[in-house]
């Protein structure tokens, strides 16, 4: 047997000696030190998580996404043949050379537009994705462009329910035209959005090119619209919406003390049916009181548990009882 061999044979025994001793006195043994290949795999672990050197850094997607930024400027230059713009932020005078590619949207009179619609002088609102990496030649690349009169049609499209006529219907989008002003505006579609036919569930296959549609909007941080609920009527809409917040205010119209239900006309003119049960507080001038305490014609501020419902309706845990009717209620919208 090589040398080597025989120190580590001999090391292994007197070990293994060291261990049967430190069990007849009672105590246990000193622990094998470990693998020199765990250790070093322990230690990388450990500076993963301190964030030590020579640790992978860490990857967010804030790190990677570039920061966009929507300003009002007044048009500098227009750049036709290099497909640029010369953008000066009104209020700061910060220049900003910006590129224009394949996915840049220009938008004018409420429709698409190209660049050589814009002149130099005129006052827009421009949407840019910063890029210091395209230094010196440009700051930013346009992701959307608009004069002042679309941008702020759009944003009435971005927060209010629009209505009009589908002219597209695809799995990833609704086109729609919408009424009175004639504007095609473009709508993403998810599993997230909501189709409704006469207070059903359906699918964007109900709504065929050349229906009549209402549609609530949310804004997506790219820039884009999405269809969050879509039905038949203004109306439809907003009582889906209004379905889902967790504050009802209306007058009741019925109350079942045993069921443990209220009927109540919401201040939008939905009816729809509220579960009560033993935890719900009820306050009427001041005081406590049982859902028989409840009558109808009574106008009523409810709190309502969010998710939860009881066979089939929403359930409430706060109801309060108010004096009188507000003179104008909250649209919801």
């Amino acid at each position: 047997m090589a040398r080597c061999g025989s120190r580590s044979v001999a090391s292994l025994f007197l070990l293994l000696i060291g261990a049967h001793c430190a069990w007849g006195q009672g105590t246990s043994p000193a622990p094998l030190p470990p693998p020199l290949e765990s250790l070093s795999k322990s230690a990388a672990e450990a500076a993963k998580r301190s964030g030590a050197p020579g640790a992978a850094p860490k990857s967010t997607s804030a790190s990677r996404r570039s920061p966009t930024r929507t300003l009002s400027a007044t048009v500098v230059r227009v750049g036709l043949a290099e497909n640029t713009l010369l953008l000066r932020e009104i209020g700061t005078g910060t220049e900003f050379a910006a590129l224009l590619d394949a996915d840049s949207r220009l938008v004018r009179r409420n429709g698409s537009a190209a660049l050589s619609a814009f002149t130099a002088g005129e006052t827009v609102m421009a949407r840019l994705l910063l890029r210091p990496s395209l230094a010196p030649k440009a700051d930013a690349t346009v992701r959307d462009l608009w004069d002042e009169s679309s941008y702020a049609a759009e944003q009435q499209i971005r927060t209010k329910i629009s209505v009009g006529k589908i002219v597209a219907n695809t799995a990833s989008a609704l086109e729609v035209r919408l009424a009175p002003g004639g504007e095609l505006v473009h709508f993403r579609v998810s599993a997230k959005t909501r189709f409704l036919k006469e207070a059903h569930d359906v699918t964007a296959a109900s709504f065929p090119v050349g229906a009549v549609v209402a549609i609530k909007p949310r804004s997506l941080p790219t820039g884009g619209i999405m269809a969050a609920i879509v039905g038949e009527s203004e109306d439809a809409v907003n009582w889906a919406h209004r379905d889902t917040l967790i504050t009802w205010q209306g007058s009741i119209v019925s109350v079942d003390p045993v069921a443990q239900q209220i009927t109540l006309k919401r201040e939008d003119g939905a009816t729809r049916i509220v579960s009560l049960s033993s935890l719900t507080q009820i306050r009427k001038n001041r005081r406590d009181i049982r859902p028989a305490g409840l009558q109808a014609g009574d106008y009523v501020r409810l709190h309502l548990v969010k998710g939860v419902t009881t066979q089939g309706f929403r359930a409430a845990d706060q109801v309060s009882v108010t004096v009188e009717k507000p003179e104008k209620a909250d649209s919801g919208q």
